[in-house]
């Protein structure tokens, strides 16, 4: 089982045969403001990742928590805020490196003929059966063209006890 940041909600690391892959130390940013793209280590959440896109300018899709994996959330859907305008995060992967059962490493994107078919699957297969992602390049967005998108903030504080006692 692989684990970029987060966690496996079906508990598949808890098995007795398991192996479990932890990414989250996969932390390389390299933003390319001329290609208005960005290259994601898979450790990276999306805190940091809107503070790499801002600090050039732009901005990346994303969904609602800043806590969350892009790598994971990207090729999972990725519904978020921006959809509507800019796409899921399946729409704004790019490319991807990924070690492969074999141990190779390899770059998927649409020009690749050879991994053509796994650059697809990537974007809307579902899971993470393909391999080991070690980074993922992701499109980035001008804040200019920021537009479309509707955003508000909500600060709720609660207080007293929420218990149904006496």
């Amino acid at each position: 089982m692989v684990a970029g940041t987060g966690h496996d909600f079906m508990g598949r690391d808890s098995c007795s045969d398991a192996i479990f892959i932890r990414t989250s130390l996969l932390k390389d940013i390299k933003p390319d403001k001329i290609n208005e793209m960005i290259t994601l280590g898979a450790g990276v959440v999306f805190s940091e990742a809107h503070k790499a896109a801002a600090e050039a300018d732009s901005y990346v899709v994303s969904g609602w928590a800043t806590t969350v994996g892009v790598v994971g959330w990207a090729i999972g859907g990725g519904h978020g805020p921006f959809a509507p305008g800019k796409g899921t995060g399946v729409d704004n992967i790019v490319a991807a490196n990924i070690v492969t059962a074999d141990g190779s490493l390899i770059t998927v994107n649409a020009t690749s003929e050879q991994y053509k078919d796994l650059f697809w699957a990537i974007r809307g297969g579902g899971g993470s059966a393909w391999g080991i992602f070690t980074s993922i390049t992701y499109r980035m967005h001008p804040m200019k063209n920021l537009t479309g998108n509707r955003f508000g903030f909500l600060n709720a504080t609660f207080k007293g006890n929420m218990c149904n006692e006496s």
